[in-house]
């Protein structure tokens, strides 16, 4: 990350330690090069969402936001979110999460339904307050009914705001599909466990894609899974990136654009991160 080429499409001012500086309390400081990919290219990811996500849930006071920036016109270590070929940084899928029509926003004691779409967002909103092993330790269902193109506010439950340990719980939100899961801590306090998790890697059917299905049993709590197909083949590219997984729960990844001599290389770093 030091090298004198990287360095020579570095433009922003002590850009190399802003970065590092940037990772802050919020992730940990990377021990090798492919953390550092990693690590500051999630940490994009995550501070941009988190605005996005929070200016959103306060419509109708501010009713819109301008991202900088799409994509790169030349190889350089920027804001975008689409590097100089093409290729989708972690912060695509994060912006594509984060400005869908319907979003659950935690922040403030509350859980924001944000609903930018043409019709009423109702049904129950089931929330509840886990140990990272995923037991129970409490729960709470509550009606919501989100009027079209607004958001509304509920409040949560003061057992549910309130953990017994911060590093090792989590709250999870859930409505008509869609999820938010928050923890209480920075993702440097929590007591993550290890990641236990297996992938099993298999070509897609016939009339699909060129290309691989991967699919990812959570044994723990996993955080932030994405994959990275590209360092494999720079045409390839995943659908989606950066989900969280609860223990006992499942994920697909569907790689397109990719004929690997070795396909099992998508189950391990740094590939699977």
């Amino acid at each position: 990350m030091n090298s004198p080429l990287l360095s020579a499409h570095q433009k922003a001012d002590d850009g190399q330690g802003k970065l590092l500086r940037g990772l802050g309390d919020h992730l940990p400081q990377p021990r090798d090069f492919d953390d550092w990919h990693w690590l500051t290219q999630l940490n994009q990811a995550g501070v941009v969402a988190f605005g996005i996500r929070h200016f959103r849930s306060h419509a109708p006071y501010c009713m819109g936001m301008v991202v900088w920036q799409l994509n790169d016109c030349w190889p350089v270590v920027s804001w975008s979110a689409v590097d100089v070929d093409g290729r989708r940084k972690p912060l695509w899928y994060a912006l594509r999460e984060a400005y869908a029509d319907r979003i659950l926003v935690v922040r403030d004691g509350a859980v924001y339904a944000v609903n930018d779409g043409p019709q009423i967002w109702a049904g129950p909103l089931c929330m509840a307050r886990r140990s990272l092993s995923g037991t129970m330790l409490a729960e709470a269902e509550l009606p919501v009914d989100c009027a079209p193109r607004s958001v509304t506010r509920i409040e949560v439950p003061v057992e549910l705001t309130v953990p017994d340990d911060r590093t090792r719980e989590l709250l999870v939100a859930e409505l008509g599909g869609r999820r938010v899961v928050e923890f209480y801590a920075e993702d440097t306090e929590v007591a993550f466990p290890c990641a236990d998790l297996t992938a099993h890697v298999d070509p897609l059917g016939p009339g699909e894609a060129d290309g691989y299905r991967v699919t990812v049993d959570a044994h723990t709590l996993v955080r932030d899974l994405a994959l990275f197909p590209d360092r494999l083949d720079s045409a390839a590219e995943a659908d989606r990136a950066l989900v969280t997984l609860l223990p006992g729960e499942q994920a697909t990844f569907e790689v397109t654009g990719a004929r690997l001599d070795d396909p099992s290389a998508l189950r391990s770093r740094p590939v699977l991160r």
